[in-house]
């Protein structure tokens, strides 16, 4: 790439070739060897055929071929293709070739044009002496689509418009570049300058995940929600926040009813605010206001909530002395609705209503009954399925062994989890507390949520021990 750049066309080809010894699907090596060619002013459709008979789908081969529709038959996003192959020209110093082919894309895909389309293009003019000014206002113009910038050439662009413009949209394009590449303080002085509400969000993020300033988190999204038109996204962001902050279940529950909210994942935040309020008759008829479309991975985001809501409304019952309520409640937590659109990847997810259903039933003098249930549950095999659904499982193990007479099965067990768990906090942590799912951008400190579940789990066990 280097001797196209300086213009030793045949150095270019002798490499090429070499590299296409070593590797014969190097397809960027074959189209450096064919712009090596048609600068030579030699006939490069024999090459250009052979790379295309070993694949058709070839976008330098066939771009360079100028005999297909190029642009037209690109449908996994064109632009982010074209980019590809401009940045690969770029560091042949192809710069005219780039103005083309960029130009090409607007022309025969209009549909597709981003901000980078526009920049990219007014950059290479620039390069070439020609004025790109008009082509960097159009950036601005334009959706910022699917995709945002990540290769270090797009941050040579980026930096050249905030040079030119006033570059606010351009500034918020390089500050998600810098975040994605860690450069979280440099990001957030970049979103500081803008007023969209893309950089209002993201600097929560920052602010919150990166920069210790927590508490500028919340204002921040409340401020990105009032810039949006479409914000349900910000608001279940929002929303996530919320627990993270320790914000009072009332106040969340206040923020999610003071919006319009459509989507599942709005519906199970509010579900579970009722929950942490108490107020669990409020979450199962929340729940079943809503149809849910089944979600691969998102099943138990629902199913807890349908499940805590009956086993609050159940010991609430149980503590009244109610105990034939506090049973149907149980039982009824056990089955969820078809309109939740939920399942159950791992039966202990069930165990604690099925202990309490079995305490009731043992209340109620049907101790048979509630034997084969606690048996059940004093039976269940500790693997990696019921560690992740049910960490405390032992916890409700050791009960069950009490509640069957075997006092001595209860306390060995107890003993072995006590002396498991009372090391969490120390353990050198193997990534799971650093990581949050695809959709949660908020991060806390692994260490804290490890000794979270520390605190949790020999909480059980001093409650075990009395």
């Amino acid at each position: 790439m280097l001797d196209i750049r300086n213009k030793d066309y045949k150095a270019a080809i002798k490499h090429a070739e070499t590299a296409l010894d070593y590797g014969r699907n190097d397809s960027l090596a074959s189209a450096v060897k064919v712009i090596a060619l048609k600068k030579l002013g030699c006939d490069a459709s024999s090459e250009i055929a052979k790379q295309l008979e070993k694949d058709s789908l070839d976008h330098y081969m066939r771009y360079l071929s100028g005999n297909f529709d190029f642009y037209g038959i690109m449908d996994s996003n064109p632009l982010e293709t074209v980019l590809d192959i401009v940045f690969d020209f770029d560091a042949m110093g192809l710069c005219e070739e780039n103005v083309k082919l960029l130009s090409g894309l607007l022309e025969g895909r209009p549909e597709t044009a981003q901000p980078m389309i526009y920049y990219a293009l007014g950059y290479y003019k620039y390069l070439i002496g020609k004025d790109g000014a008009e082509d960097y206002k159009k950036g601005p113009d334009v959706a910022i689509g699917a995709t945002f910038p990540v290769r270090r050439e797009e941050m040579r662009i980026l930096e050249d418009v905030i040079a030119k413009t006033d570059g606010k949209q351009a500034k918020m394009l390089l500050g998600c570049l810098l975040y994605n590449k860690r450069h979280y303080e440099k990001a957030a002085a970049l979103w500081e300058k803008c007023d969209d509400y893309i950089s209002v969000r993201n600097l929560a993020v920052a602010y919150f995940s990166h920069l210790n300033r927590k508490s500028e988190a919340l204002p921040l999204m409340k401020k990105a929600i009032s810039l949006c038109h479409d914000s349900e996204q910000l608001i279940y962001e929002a929303a996530v926040l919320m627990d993270k902050l320790c914000v009072p279940a009332k106040e969340k529950i206040e923020f999610l009813t003071s919006h319009k909210i459509t989507r599942d994942d709005c519906f199970t935040e509010l579900a579970k605010a009722y929950n942490q309020d108490m107020q669990s008759e409020k979450a199962i008829e929340t729940l079943m206001s809503h149809s849910f479309v089944p979600c691969e991975g998102g099943e138990h985001a629902i199913a807890d909530q349908y499940l805590f809501a009956h086993l609050i409304i159940g010991r609430k019952e149980l503590e009244k002395g109610n105990t034939e309520k506090a049973l149907e409640s149980f039982k009824k937590g056990q089955i969820l609705p078809q309109s939740l659109g939920a399942g159950i990847w791992n039966h202990c997810k069930l165990v604690p209503l099925k202990f309490f259903e079995a305490v009731c039933l043992e209340k109620l003098g049907k101790k048979e009954k509630a034997d084969e249930i606690f048996s059940y549950i004093a039976n269940i095999g500790i693997e990696y399925f019921s560690n992740m659904h049910l960490k405390e499982l032992p916890y409700y193990q050791a009960y069950a062994w009490q509640h069957l007479g075997d006092n001595v099965k209860a306390q060995r067990l107890i003993t072995k989890y006590r002396r498991e768990w009372s090391g969490i906090d120390k353990t050198a942590d193997n990534g799971f507390f650093g990581t949050t799912p695809f959709f949660i951008s908020f991060t806390d400190d692994p260490k804290q949520l490890r000794r979270a579940l520390h605190c949790y789990l020999n909480a059980l066990i001093c409650d075990f021990e009395g």
